[in-house]
């Protein structure tokens, strides 16, 4: 009878104590950060381009975000005088192959809205210029390095199509094909 009261004891210790371990599990995964906001330096030195982006972490290796990016009328986009954009918005889906929550290696899809000026140009003077907007899909790989203190540096390139324009008959428009390269900071909260 002692055998069986020391065994039963001994199961309740180890079931609450099994409890008690799946708990701290729960509380340590529900204090992992799930958003993360960034601004991209690369462009903003580069072709004075303010792009801010948020992200939601959805798992350990998944996340998905948004980007705003906003170009000074003017500022040539691609280094060319032809077009510029003025407004974009990035929408993607980014892969993890780290064991570490959301960091290290990358790959991207993303999709792309983009709203600029074509300028028309005769013998090297400026006529006039037509908005344009455009749809993009795109594919790339990054890195991510995340600090303890959820600080991170993104370094990131792809390349995107454009798979349609809203605006058909401009005599120059935006590239078919373009990169998209990217250095960015930001904070996972």
């Amino acid at each position: 009878m002692k055998i069986i009261k020391i065994t039963f004891w001994v199961v309740c210790v180890l079931f609450v104590s099994n409890i008690n371990a799946q708990e701290v599990k729960k509380i340590e995964k529900e204090k992992e950060p799930k958003h993360e906001i960034s601004l991209e330096l690369f462009e903003l030195v580069t072709i004075n381009k303010l792009e801010i982006s948020y992200s939601y972490l959805l798992n350990n290796s998944n996340s998905i975000g948004l980007t705003l990016a906003h170009t000074n009328k003017g500022e040539s986009i691609f280094g060319v005088d032809n077009f510029h954009d003025n407004f974009s918005v990035n929408m993607n889906y980014k892969h993890f192959f780290s064991e570490k929550h959301t960091q290290g290696f990358y790959i991207e899809f993303f999709g792309r809205y983009s709203n600029g000026d074509a300028f028309v140009y005769n013998n090297h003077v400026y006529q006039y210029s037509v908005e344009q907007n455009s749809l993009y899909l795109g594919a790339g790989v990054g890195y991510k390095f995340v600090t303890k203190c959820n600080f991170f540096i993104n370094v990131n390139v792809g390349l995107a199509k454009k798979v349609y324009s809203f605006n058909k008959n401009i005599p120059y428009s935006k590239p078919n094909i373009f990169v998209q390269t990217g250095i960015s900071i930001g904070k996972r909260f």
